[in-house]
């Protein structure tokens, strides 16, 4: 059967189908950090787990009491669509609804998304966690943004699912990350493997990390030695596992997963998440 190539991504499917076609992947991508399972192909949502209106809005009361000056941004099944004040991290992809948080927190939504001119993002991360507890799953991968699903809703979920509708055994995985966001992924997967400048969360919880060899990727392991999982019982031996399915987080490095697939050169600019 081969190894068979999956992104998981924080990104909508229509940021993630495009890097997709890139590297030369069809069939089905995780998008929007596990609420949303996408068919390239068909150009269609199979799954979609969206954060109820009612949640979102108790959230965005919340946080408006608790962090003056919080922004909200939000992906729907209808588009992305933010709140006046929103600052898109790149102006030029075009225009944005803009409408109150209320407002658009009215339907059922795929992602809630947080920005906040002042407080760091690990702070308004923090805030959401003690201010939601289990009603949300809160998130990051970068650009100061803080991202907020329905409870128990991560990659790691979405992967597991997928996986399971493959008949694929999680000792078959092998899923790579840089994130915050990947950890529940990487703690998933037969084999976690980090990036060598992977977040420390992920660091810790990665069997393996790569190397800084050509362009930036190499061998897991290469450059540094495996890295027990905490809190897992069982024991690693991932130099004798086949696998059959290859999971990427993408959220930060697209252009460099073509060279892990098979050597492909590329010198397209990775696409930029909203």
């Amino acid at each position: 059967m081969g190894i068979r190539f999956v992104l998981v991504s924080a990104r909508s499917p229509g940021w993630l189908a495009p890097e997709a076609a890139r590297l030369g992947l069809d069939g089905i991508g995780i998008c929007a950090n596990g609420a949303v399972v996408y068919d390239y192909e068909a150009e269609r949502v199979l799954i979609h787990r969206p954060l109820e209106p009612e949640t979102a809005r108790e959230l965005v009361h919340g946080l408006r009491l608790a962090a003056p000056g919080v922004v909200f941004g939000c992906e729907r099944p209808s588009g992305f669509v933010a709140e006046p004040a929103y600052r898109p991290l790149y102006p030029g992809r075009g225009s944005i609804p803009r409408i109150d948080a209320l407002v658009f927190t009215a339907e059922p939504v795929t992602k809630l998304v947080l920005q906040h001119s002042e407080l760091p993002q690990t702070e308004l991360h923090a805030l959401v966690s003690d201010l939601a507890g289990e009603l949300v799953e809160a998130s990051y991968s970068g650009a100061g943004l803080v991202e907020v699903a329905a409870a128990g809703v991560n990659k790691g979920s979405a992967l597991a699912e997928l996986c399971d509708d493959l008949e694929i055994n999680r000792s078959e995985v092998i899923a790579c990350g840089d994130m915050p966001n990947d950890v529940s992924m990487l703690a998933w997967a037969g084999l976690g493997i980090a990036v060598a400048n992977a977040h420390a969360e992920v660091l810790a919880v990665a069997d393996e990390v790569t190397s800084l060899e050509r362009r930036g990727w190499g061998r897991a392991g290469a450059g540094a030695a495996p890295r027990p999982r905490l809190g897992r019982a069982r024991q690693r031996q991932p130099q004798q596992r086949s696998s059959t399915l290859g999971v990427f987080g993408l959220d930060r490095a697209a252009v460099r997963l073509g060279d892990l697939a098979d050597d492909r050169q590329t010198e397209a600019a990775p696409a930029k998440k909203r």
